[in-house]
């Protein structure tokens, strides 16, 4: 009868470690901690995309302020070759020329303004990406302090109970732990049933009257006819 109080312990202690490993393994903080890291994977993606574009922009800013700085210098050396010329038909190719600075420096000061709306725009989403980067940090924080809360208690439970499980263990003598554990491992984790008046208390089967015979008069560790786990044909306490 020890042994077969064993077996019953035993499994009873492998069972609460399997759904506690479950527990663990679905925790909700550890999918929405994965989720919120995919989230801020794609949201640093747009930070990327967002800097590339500043820097895209600040570089045609930069070209065309030097081309700007270009252009007033050009207008300076005609006003002063226009004012030192006394041949009408040089001054007037001059002039052209100075005009069409002065259209440049106009087209340039309108692709500047364009720029710097779009700079503002980058910056305004910049902030956002930023915001956004901060809000998934502060969750992810709090996600995984609750998720070590959680599976500390989780771990001190399959801890307490592999312990419990080594001390039994040495209650059963090798080759009863060997069918125990191969049973265990080809029947999800169920390897041991009691026999319920007709039927095995796992798969549930009526066994006809000679297997029912069979198992109230032999030993009180057996073998369903059926599902073939070990099966307590006695009651414990009798």
């Amino acid at each position: 009868m020890q042994t077969a109080q064993t077996l019953l312990k035993l499994q009873d202690i492998d069972l609460d470690t399997m759904r506690a490993r479950k527990a663990l393994d679905e925790l909700p903080q550890r999918i929405k901690i994965l989720a919120i890291r995919k989230k801020r994977d794609e949201v640093t993606a747009k930070s990327a995309q967002a800097a590339e574009l500043r820097e895209n922009n600040d570089a045609q800013v930069t070209r065309l302020c030097e081309e700007d700085d270009q252009q007033e210098k050009r207008m300076a050396d005609l006003d002063e070759s226009i004012k030192s010329s006394d041949d009408y038909r040089v001054v007037t190719s001059l002039t052209r020329d100075l005009e069409g600075c002065a259209k440049r420096r106009e087209k340039i000061a309108f692709e500047l303004n364009g720029l710097e709306e779009k700079s503002k725009k980058i910056g305004d989403a910049e902030k956002q990406i930023a915001d956004a980067l901060a809000r998934l940090e502060q969750q992810e924080a709090q996600f995984t302090k609750d998720f070590i809360s959680e599976a500390s208690v989780l771990k001190d439970t399959i801890q307490r109970l592999q312990t419990e499980r080594d001390e039994i263990v040495g209650e059963l003598d090798a080759d009863m732990y060997r069918r125990y554990t191969d049973i265990s491992a080809h029947k999800g984790g169920i390897a041991v049933s009691v026999f319920e008046g007709d039927h095995c208390s796992v798969c549930r089967v009526e066994l006809p009257e000679g297997q029912v015979h069979n198992l109230l008069t032999g030993p009180v560790i057996s073998e369903c006819p059926h599902c073939h786990r070990i099966i307590i044909t006695k009651p414990l306490d009798s």
